[in-house]
């Protein structure tokens, strides 16, 4: 058993040192985030160091789960089309009308189909657009983004009264997820701009912390596998 202990140390340590050179290029593609978070922990951890474990933990917590929260909002954006820092707005106008990020997330992939369509000419979305006087096409004659749209159809909802043609309209051009969309667009498209805005200025949400959490998360998954892989040596080692 020594031997084969010895053995797995040296394997051990080669695979810690290609392992390491992996994690340098992660650790270089997000420093610039890291920087800056370099100089708020230290401030934070001058802060708590009184204040004991118990605080120490929940700020831990606290932390990993906004990590999450990033690299989830990153996954996101990618799927939608929608930059962070806008998506992260959305979600935040969503819930100030009693929605969610990812009720908006699901109306959002279902209004790029629709936009998609409407460009191509399909009659259905054409006919819900052509009726709130919405071209989907900006001057320059591209496609206009999910989160250009959704603004513009709340400012015409705002002037509709609620019934059955606002109902039909909202489920044609954001699916399942527009009844629930009602209430943010009820609001009109000023609200919602002001509420994205807002979330932009205050929240903290940026590509670049949403990338580095990507990063982090991905780099923890690779270390969970190197501790796997340890344990699974150390038991072949043994079980003989």
């Amino acid at each position: 058993i020594m031997a084969a202990l010895g053995s797995l140390v040296v394997s051990l340590e080669a695979n810690t040192a290609q392992f390491t050179a992996g994690m340098d290029k992660a650790a270089y593609q997000t420093d610039k985030a890291a920087k800056q978070m370099q100089k708020d922990a230290a401030m934070v951890g001058k802060a708590i160091g009184a204040m004991g474990a118990v605080a120490a933990g929940a700020l831990a917590v606290l932390i990993k789960n906004s990590i999450d929260a990033a690299d989830n909002l990153r996954d996101m954006s990618q799927k939608t089309g929608i930059a962070v820092e806008t998506l992260n707005g959305l979600g935040f106008a969503a819930g100030q009308a009693g929605g969610s990020l990812e009720g908006m997330v699901a109306a959002a992939g279902k209004l790029n189909k629709s936009i998609a369509e409407a460009g191509q000419g399909a009659k259905e979305p054409s006919e819900a657009f052509d009726a709130l006087g919405i071209s989907v096409r900006d001057a320059s004659g591209e496609l206009k983004k999910a989160d250009v749209i959704m603004a513009e159809v709340a400012d015409q909802f705002a002037k509709y009264q609620d019934g059955p043609e606002k109902a039909a309209l909202a489920l044609r051009l954001f699916g399942k997820a527009g009844a629930d969309m009602i209430p943010l667009l009820n609001d009109g498209g000023a609200a919602m701009r002001e509420n994205v805005a807002y979330a932009k200025q205050y929240s903290g949400a940026t590509k670049e912390l949403s990338d580095a959490a990507d990063n982090f998360n991905d780099t923890l998954g690779k270390l969970a596998i190197q501790q796997k892989s340890f344990g699974n040596a150390m038991a072949e080692a043994v079980l003989p």
